[in-house]
């Protein structure tokens, strides 16, 4: 009987060699790690998908915030006395309005302060919480000294009261 066989196996009388069951286990080996890199790689890649589209999804969210028109409630919403001293920075103003529901973010006035370019000045204001935060910081803003309150004293008193050798 011939061992001509088309299937590939070896015939029966035929003993399997060491080398032949090595060289299996390492074509095995091979395989695992190959797809085992593919897993790992596909992994990877939708983890990365997942963290760019929460990235852009909350810069969007945010980059809204900044740029909106609406405020924290709808009109007529409420009405909130502030108190802005002199040695508040922009950043314990913001925390106090947020503090107060004026605003939803101390972060997101704070950043619009900087785009916009305001300056807050110390003062009494009244500010309501339908206001968006472009209007809280014009009000804010509105405080602001007038040319004659920004010079000295010696200089708006009358010429006529004025003391010697000024």
């Amino acid at each position: 009987m011939a061992n001509n066989r088309t299937d590939g196996s070896r015939p029966a009388d035929k003993p399997v060699r060491a080398d032949d069951r090595a060289d299996k286990n390492r074509k095995a080996k091979k395989a695992a790690l190959l797809t085992g890199g593919v897993v790992i790689r596909v992994i990877l890649i939708a983890a990365l998908v997942v963290f760019v589209v929460t990235a852009a999804s909350a810069a969007y969210r945010f980059g809204y915030s900044v740029f909106s028109r609406r405020g924290v409630d709808q009109e007529p919403g409420r009405d909130v006395l502030v108190i802005v001293t002199d040695r508040m920075s922009t950043g314990d103003v913001a925390r106090m309005l947020e503090e107060k529901g004026v605003i939803d973010s101390a972060l997101v006035l704070r950043v619009q302060k900087f785009i916009y370019g305001t300056k807050i000045y110390p003062g009494t204001y009244t500010v309501n919480t339908s206001m968006s935060g472009q209007k809280i910081l014009r009000v804010l803003a509105s405080g602001a000294p007038l040319p004659s309150e920004s010079t000295s004293s010696a200089e708006t008193v009358p010429a006529s009261t004025a003391p010697a050798g000024k």
